[in-house]
Formats: C-alpha cells, sequence, structure tokens
C-alpha cells in the first residue's frame, strides 16, 4: 500500500496544524469549565482533532495505491488441420481412430492445462474436437499461426500444438513463422507417410480471360510416383466431352516431373468449362486427382492500342509487329505530336516509347493532358527519356541519381509474379537474351508495385526492377525499365528462324495491361469472373443518374441461376452510393445473374455471368511432409511425433519446464474520497464526541 499525494507534502503538516489550532480552540480549559478529568477533555480532543484532520485530507484528496499479485496458469493452443488431404491421406477407418486420439490427447491435457483449440484450412476457426469434418480446400499453416498469435496477445501461451501433414498450398512456408517466437511449437504429423503408385495432376496454369479469336495456352503439371515405363494419356476436353487435343507420354522415372501444354481456341464468347484428364492406370492407390475441371471466359470485344513516341526505334516495329498477331487488337502508331493534338478517346492501353523525351520537353505538359484519362498504360524506358518529368506522370516508380551512361542488364524472373503466364520454354528463353540499356541510378518502386523482371548486370544480382506493373482502382501501368528488344527477336531468329518467344513476352503483358471499358448506367459484378469452391462471392452493383453521379434510390433484386435454372432470387443491401450483397460459398457450375431496379420511373436491368469451379487441390498430394512438421518443431524447440504416438507428446508438455504458470503484478491506484470507510470513520468519531459531550452533560 502507498501514498500518493497530489499536493505538495506541507499541505499536510499545514492540515495538522489547522486541526490542532480548531480543537485547541474548542477544548481549552474544558476541565475546570466542564468539570471533568484531564483524561476525559484528551479522548475528546482527539476525537475531535481525527475527525477534522480526516475531512482536511479528503479534501486534499491523495491517491492511494496497491499492489497484487496474480497467478496466471499456461495455455495450451492445438491447431488442427481440417482440410480435405488429411481425410484422403488417413481414409476412413484410420481418420476415425486419429479423431478418437485426438479427442483422448485433449481431453487428457485439460485435466492439467487449459487448452484452447483451432482448425485450419486457409484460416483458423474456432472448433470442438469433433465438429472437424476434413472438407476444406486449401491449406495455409503460416497464415492460421499468425491468425491465432493475434487472438491471444497478452496470454500466458505455454505451447502450440499444431496437428497436421504439413503440405500446405497456399501462403508462407510455415517455417519461418515468428508469430509464437520464444514459445514451443509441437507437431503431430498425420497422414500416411508411404509412397504409393500414383499419377495425379499437379497443377494447372492459365489466364482466366481470353480474347475471341485467340488461342489460349494451358500448362499442365504432373506428376508420378512408382510408375516408371508406364505410358498416359493426358486429354482436354470441352463441357460437352468432346476430346480438344490428346497428348500421349511416358513416364521415365519413379519420381516423376512434366509440364505438358495445350491450346485452347476461343471460339465462342461466354464462360466455357473445360476437363483436363489423365488416363487411370490400374495400381494407382486414387484416381480423384486424374481429373480437374476449369473455366476460361472468352471476351468478345476488339481492343485499341495505340503506340506512341518522339523518335524512331526498332523496338516500336518489333512490338507493333508481334501485336499485329492478336486478332482481337486495333493498333495505332503515332508520333507524340501527332498524338497530343488530336481528340484520344477509347483507348484501351497507350503504349509510350520513350516518352517524356529530353529532346522534346516542349511536350511534355501537352502529354500529360493527353493521358491522364486513360487508364491502362505501359511505359518503355529509353536513353531519349527524361526520367525527372516521368516522375511527375506516373506512381509506379520514382528516379534518382541518374547517370548518362545506361547499364547492360539481362533480366531475372521472379516466381512470385503470377499476373500473367507463359511457356517453360519461353521463361527459360530468358537466360539466353542479349542485354538491354537501362538507366544507372536508383530506382524506388511504389508498395502497390509488382515486380516481374529484375536486373542483372554480367553475373551480378542487381535489386533493381527490369519490368514492373501496377493494379490500383482499376487502372494497370506498367513499366519496362530498358530498350533493345529489338535484340532478342534477331537473336531468336537466327536460332531458330522464328520470333515466337520475344512476341510471346509482349503479348501476355499487353493482354494483361489492356482493359475494357464499362460505361453502362446500371450495372452490377464481383470481383472475378472464374471462382474455386472455397472463395466467398461478393457482388457489387452501381446506378448513376443522367449526371452521372452514384445514386441508390430504388431497389435492387438479383434472380440468380445455376448451369440455367432457377437457383436463388434476393434482394441487395444499400451502401452510401451503391449496392452489395455477400453470396458466400458457392458450389461448382455455371451461373447467371439477372438484376433489375429503376430510376426515374424507368426499369433498368443488367445481368453478369461467373463460374465456380470445383478445387482439388487438396487431393494433389496426400502423402504426409515428415520433413516440414519436424522442422517446424525444430525451429521452434519443440519435437515432432506421429499421430499414433500422442501419448509420447503428453508426456514431453508434461514434463516441459517451460510450460509453466506466471505471476502478474496488478497496480490499482484509487482517490481517497472513493473509500467510503473513511466517511464512516468520520461520522463515528463525531458520534463518539457527541454522546461523550452529552453524557458529561454539554451539547
Amino acid at each position: 500500500m502507498q501514498w500518493i499525494l497530489t499536493y505538495p507534502a506541507w499541505t499536510l503538516v499545514l492540515g495538522a496544524l489547522l486541526a490542532t489550532l480548531l480543537t485547541f480552540w474548542l477544548y481549552k480549559g474544558a476541565d475546570k469549565k466542564f468539570e471533568i478529568s484531564k483524561a476525559w477533555v484528551l479522548l475528546l480532543a482527539c476525537l475531535r482533532w481525527s475527525a477534522i484532520f480526516l475531512m482536511i485530507l479528503l479534501l486534499l484528496n491523495p491517491l492511494l495505491r496497491s499492489i497484487s499479485n496474480n497467478k496466471i496458469d499456461a495455455e495450451i493452443i492445438f491447431l488442427e488441420d481440417n482440410s480435405a488431404s488429411i481425410r484422403e491421406g488417413l481414409g476412413a477407418q484410420r481418420l476415425k481412430g486419429y479423431q478418437e486420439k485426438v479427442n483422448s490427447f485433449i481431453a487428457e491435457l485439460s485435466k492439467t492445462h487449459q487448452v484452447k483449440k483451432y482448425a485450419f484450412g486457409l484460416e483458423a476457426v474456432d472448433s470442438l474436437p469433433d465438429s472437424n469434418q476434413y472438407h476444406l480446400q486449401g491449406t495455409d499453416i503460416d497464415k492460421a499461426l499468425e491468425q491465432v498469435a493475434q487472438q491471444n496477445i497478452n496470454r500466458n501461451i505455454g505451447a502450440v500444438i499444431v496437428s497436421s501433414d504439413g503440405l500446405y498450398n497456399q501462403g508462407l512456408n510455415p517455417i519461418y513463422n515468428t508469430s509464437w517466437s520464444g514459445i514451443p511449437i509441437y507437431t503431430i504429423t498425420v497422414g500416411d507417410t508411404t509412397t504409393y503408385k500414383d499419377i495425379r495432376i499437379q497443377r494447372l496454369k492459365y489466364s482466366e480471360v481470353v480474347y475471341l479469336g485467340d488461342e489460349a495456352q494451358l500448362l499442365v503439371d504432373i506428376n508420378a510416383d512408382n510408375l516408371s515405363g508406364q505410358s498416359v494419356d493426358v486429354q482436354l476436353k470441352n463441357a460437352d466431352g468432346k476430346i480438344l487435343q490428346s497428348i500421349n507420354t511416358q513416364i521415365s522415372s519413379n519420381d516423376w516431373y512434366k509440364t505438358l501444354e495445350f491450346k485452347i481456341l476461343a471460339e465462342q464468347p461466354g464462360i466455357h468449362k473445360y476437363q483436363i484428364s489423365i488416363s487411370k492406370l490400374s495400381q494407382e492407390k486414387t484416381f480423384s486427382n486424374n481429373i480437374q475441371e476449369f473455366y476460361l471466359q472468352v471476351i468478345d470485344g476488339r481492343q485499341k492500342i495505340v503506340i506512341v513516341y518522339d523518335a524512331p526505334h526498332p523496338d516500336i516495329k518489333l512490338i507493333r509487329e508481334a501485336l499485329v498477331e492478336l486478332k482481337n487488337m486495333d493498333i495505332d502508331v503515332l508520333q507524340v505530336n501527332d498524338f497530343v493534338n488530336r481528340k484520344n478517346t477509347s483507348i484501351d492501353l497507350l503504349i509510350l516509347y520513350g516518352l517524356p523525351s529530353v529532346k522534346n520537353p516542349s511536350v511534355t505538359s501537352q502529354l500529360q493532358s493527353a493521358i491522364q484519362n486513360i487508364q491502362s498504360k505501359w511505359w518503355v524506358i529509353s536513353s531519349q527519356t527524361d526520367l525527372s518529368a516521368m516522375n511527375k506522370l506516373q506512381n509506379v516508380a520514382q528516379f534518382s541519381q541518374i547517370q548518362q551512361k545506361p547499364n547492360e542488364v539481362t533480366p531475372i524472373f521472379l516466381p512470385t509474379y503470377q499476373n500473367f503466364f507463359v511457356s517453360d520454354n519461353t521463361l527459360q528463353w530468358l537466360d539466353n537474351v542479349p542485354p538491354l540499356l537501362a538507366p544507372y541510378g536508383q530506382y524506388q518502386v511504389s508498395n502497390t508495385t509488382e515486380i516481374c523482371w529484375t536486373q542483372k548486370m554480367s553475373n551480378v544480382k542487381l535489386a533493381l526492377p527490369l519490368l514492373a506493373t501496377q493494379s490500383l482502382e482499376g487502372k494497370k501501368t506498367g513499366i519496362l525499365f530498358g530498350e533493345g528488344l529489338w535484340r532478342w527477336r534477331m537473336q531468336e531468329y537466327l536460332a531458330s528462324q522464328t520470333a515466337n518467344k520475344t512476341y510471346e513476352w509482349v503479348q501476355r503483358l499487353v493482354q494483361y495491361l489492356a482493359s475494357a471499358k464499362d460505361h453502362r448506367q446500371f450495372k452490377i459484378k464481383s470481383d472475378k469472373t472464374i471462382y474455386n469452391e472455397s472463395e466467398r462471392i461478393a457482388l457489387e452493383a452501381t446506378l448513376y443518374n443522367e449526371s452521372g453521379q452514384l445514386v441508390n434510390v430504388a431497389d435492387v433484386k438479383v434472380v440468380l441461376n445455376k448451369d440455367g435454372s432457377a437457383y436463388s432470387d434476393f434482394f441487395m443491401d444499400k451502401t452510401q452510393n451503391a449496392f452489395t450483397y455477400n453470396l458466400g460459398k458457392l458450389s461448382e457450375g455455371a451461373y447467371h445473374l439477372s438484376a433489375t431496379t429503376q430510376l426515374n420511373g424507368k426499369k433498368i436491368n443488367s445481368e453478369y455471368k461467373f463460374a465456380v469451379q470445383h478445387s482439388n487441390i487438396e487431393t494433389y498430394q496426400t502423402k504426409a511432409d515428415i520433413e516440414l512438421m519436424n522442422s517446424l518443431a525444430l525451429h521452434h524447440y519443440g519435437k515432432m511425433v506421429f499421430w499414433t504416438d500422442m501419448e509420447q507428446l503428453l508426456k514431453e508438455i508434461q514434463n516441459d519446464e517451460r510450460i509453466r504458470p506466471v505471476f502478474k503484478e496488478n497496480i490499482s491506484t484509487q482517490p481517497l474520497i472513493h473509500f467510503k470507510m473513511i466517511l464512516g470513520i468520520i461520522i463515528l468519531l463525531l458520534a463518539i464526541e457527541w454522546f461523550l459531550r452529552r453524557f458529561f452533560g454539554q451539547l
């Protein structure tokens, strides 16, 4: 207990002196005046002095601080994998045994520790031991660890137990997660550790949107275990089951991997369903990973591409020739003076080569005005680019300390870049291309910028971008930090008499950057047109009045059809100036939305199509990753056990001296006036004094 004065200490002395003076004035000579002994007078004076001093003390209102120690027992976090790979890896019979083991383990552990249980797939949720169905598509162990850590900040967590097969298909490697620094992580490895005979579709890589008349490229990654010498057919089929393309391939080893390339001709607009299937082999453990379905959206509409330059350059010709091969592109090539002096409307992508130019600075302000309403731009930096002026025209990258002499650099592709794909041959060809000329200096890219290529000078890797893109609020921007693409075409032509690989990079980048405009008065849409079953689907609708202002004065009714049949209908929720609705997770199928509203008595309709595809990503691989589970435990000073040996883990935790209670010091500070007991003491002192004065015959 500690006193804290809100006034200087001398005020207490002054208060005591004041109480003494008042008491002395009241009881001076009282023994003779009232004919009572001095002892009784002294007692009455002490009662009065104490009451007065306590009242003065309450007026000064000091603080009273108290300190107490509370014991907080250690808690155990049990984080259980609820994804479909657990069910696939164990099978029905062993899954039942595993659940019984988990329930028994938690029951025993709960006798000595408080256990908090979570289940996770792509995210962690509170879960009871019997609520897991092991059906979630997608596993992100790193995110689950981080989420649970955030929910248990400032709690005494003694240990974390992760029960999983270690097969994560989303997020970062959990081994390097730092959310539980200083807290041991124990792991329980679940699933089958045997390598069975199996061939599976590991991954599909493709662009979900393709333009009418183009060929969509589909890359299929295939894995096979213990099937060396076998021959399989890989087939691409449409929604009617018609075989569009078939490739026969030979499995050459017991640990076999291969990427196959398919082409899909976009002949009809809309959303189309396709299937990739691998012929079944009798020795396989499961056939569920031999088939995968996917959707493509075919867009009907030519796109306007304008290439603007100040001085001629062979790169400009290369870019134009690459884009001419795309049937949906309408391409113009303009000198910058001609561009700024004409009315530019409906441009889907503007390619600015070497602009703004150091040799033509007078046109920079006109250029800025001409491009401000164009949504998508691709800047190509050349030796003639005025980088200081360019800093003001875009926010993807900022340049400083640029030297006159450029660097000769080659590209390094970053696998984390996922906005568009090229074939493996085209990707590997980057290792042999001639260098580009990039500015020598410092580049600072924004946080919203995604880097596709970085620079390499000779054998030195530079932390500088060579190709980067940004997608922000519906606007897409790309920057190629160098010139000299024409050399790539020359070298490729000398080697193969084609320029397909050079053109492919240009075509895929332009297809990504180009975006169609939508000027409809009323429209309903979602973030994407192709979803997985594990994703939540949110709808948004916008309505513009005649002045181009967003309004939501009327209701929006939506009728949802699935595969041509009525599915549901609902009214959208109103926001400040738009409409939203959360559809949640939907099952596989093709969906059609028909939305209706009214404005000024006029009925307006809008339609939208999207598809939900079945995701069997959890069946791609069912063999438990023992190495990851063991490394996760060792990196966090824990231990790994197999699910059949949970009793051993129970002993480890009970004997772990790090899992112990902590004592938390609680400091409480309260003003003295809050203590009602003080007022009671004052009243009691005055009451006793009054009673004694009456007893001696004095009021």
